[in-house]
């Protein structure tokens, strides 16, 4: 089954922030939630606290910081 409601997260050096945004999407009351969070070649813990907070998470990271257009799109 596909997903119902996709959110992509695209992100750079937000770890103090990244947890509360997943929470959030736990706590809606859609059943069926694809998550895709873009890294830009974060150098926080961003990475570790979406993989712990949101394991189904997709995580893609860029190599190199890009900015948030390319990131976005």
């Amino acid at each position: 089954m596909s997903a119902l409601v996709s959110v992509v997260i695209p992100t750079f050096n937000c770890a103090l922030f990244i947890a509360d945004a997943l929470n959030s999407i736990k706590e809606q009351f859609f059943t069926s939630v694809e998550v895709i969070v873009v890294d830009d070649c974060s150098n926080d813990d961003t990475e570790n606290v979406v993989k712990t907070v949101y394991p189904d998470a997709m995580y893609l990271r860029t190599p190199v910081n890009q900015g948030v257009s390319i990131t976005r799109n």
